[in-house]
């Protein structure tokens, strides 16, 4: 094998056992393929990795026949890696699970695949163009260098056009992933499945994995941790909170109250830097629909005619740990404000949802990445002052 066909085959081979197996279990595997690992000590997954590496060709496509994995594409290629790379998602699941696969599809986004990399026939922006025929869209799709992600769930086996569409996948792609929606788990996967890779869609370790596989079949620039851990966390907020079925009331509305906002002016050589702050009048506007917000904020300075607004992208709703309040975690753009030497900026946004005799207030806190000094500051006692979501200006 070329070093990058090797290199695709360790990782996958590594997938495939992690998912589903204890670091223990793998260390007596590699002891039974004579790798040299010693089972009384722990390693790492890259550690685990390199003792894959460090191991002759033939037994790494022994391991990978064992495991029910196609060895031919990594032993037959010859054309360069760049003409290999998976170019797309193609995202195979029931339309029953259409806003669990919606916060997924915002975590595969948080990898690096842009949106047009993505197809997903059930969620709005990601399916087949308006004018085009469904059918014959999804047969240009599926091809060599598609990754395929069954997310596999009971309404997925009793939906007979996923298992169609599964037989498609099948024939006309070489690489698969099965991801398990809860309750339903991997071990109760049926016929072809079971040759998949597989992972679970709420475990943040088996996520950080299928992070490292796209980022390897596609090329991506690896996202640096910290930035990788808030996307990661924020859908599997969302996730968890349609695994759990929970219920909401309705509390969109326009609120409005004072932002307390926190920023650096400025560094002198001879002067500490210094935070100041200031107050903000905020109007918000939330629109609610079961599990679904969103966010539309218009900021008021004293003295400025103008305001700035921002508007949320990415929004989850979940409750506190304590299960008494609402939370919405959001990233939000704001487009800025001359008027005040406001810059375009992004921020996120925690907000506790407090009701009280019927009605709802805002509290929370928020940071952005401004310049040339992020900013950080908190919402103070925001009511909704009438349900009315029309926006002001």
């Amino acid at each position: 094998m070329n070093p990058n066909d090797k290199h695709s085959l360790v990782n996958d081979i590594y997938f495939s056992m992690q998912t589903t197996r204890t670091e223990e279990e793998m260390k007596q595997i590699f002891r039974g393929y004579n790798i040299d690992i010693l089972t009384s000590q722990t390693y790492s997954a890259d550690q685990l990795k390199e003792a894959l590496r460090n191991t002759n060709d033939d037994i790494l496509l022994q391991i990978a026949e064992d495991l029910g994995m196609l060895t031919t594409e990594y032993t037959q290629n010859t054309k360069p890696t760049q003409n290999r790379n998976i170019k797309e998602i193609f995202i195979c699941h029931a339309k029953k699970d259409k806003e669990i696969i919606s916060d997924f599809i915002q975590l595969l986004e948080g990898t690096g695949i842009s949106s047009d990399q993505i197809f997903c026939s059930s969620v709005e922006g990601y399916g087949t163009s308006l004018g085009t025929n469904f059918e014959d869209d999804i047969k240009k799709r599926l091809n060599d260098k598609v990754l395929v992600l069954f997310m596999i769930s009971e309404n997925f086996y009793n939906s007979t056009e996923c298992l169609i569409q599964m037989g498609a996948t099948w024939a006309l792609t070489k690489d698969q992933i099965s991801i398990a929606i809860p309750p339903f788990e991997l071990s109760q996967m049926k016929g072809v499945f079971q040759k998949f890779q597989g992972i679970r869609i709420n475990e943040g370790k088996q996520l950080d994995l299928l992070k490292e596989t796209l980022e390897d079949k596609l090329s991506l620039t690896p996202k640096r941790h910290l930035i990788w851990e808030r996307t990661r966390n924020m859908a599997l907020r969302g996730i968890q909170s349609h695994l759990d079925n929970i219920s909401f009331d309705n509390f969109s509305g326009t609120y409005k109250g004072k932002q307390l906002c926190y920023y650096i002016p400025g560094e002198e050589k001879d002067k500490p830097c210094k935070f100041e702050d200031i107050t903000i009048d905020v109007t918000m506007i939330l629109v609610q629909t079961g599990n679904q917000v969103t966010v539309t904020a218009f900021y008021k300075r004293e003295g400025v005619l103008e305001s700035s607004s921002s508007e949320s992208d990415i929004c989850i709703l979940t409750k506190t740990k304590d299960q008494q309040h609402i939370q919405i975690l959001y990233h939000y753009t704001n487009e800025g404000n001359p008027n005040e030497n406001l810059d375009k900026h992004s921020g996120t946004a925690i907000l506790k949802v407090i009701k009280k005799d019927n009605d709802f207030t805002l509290k929370g806190n928020y940071y952005t990445n401004r310049l040339p000094f992020p900013t950080r500051g908190k919402f103070q006692n925001l009511k909704r002052v009438s349900k009315d979501t029309n926006h002001p200006i």
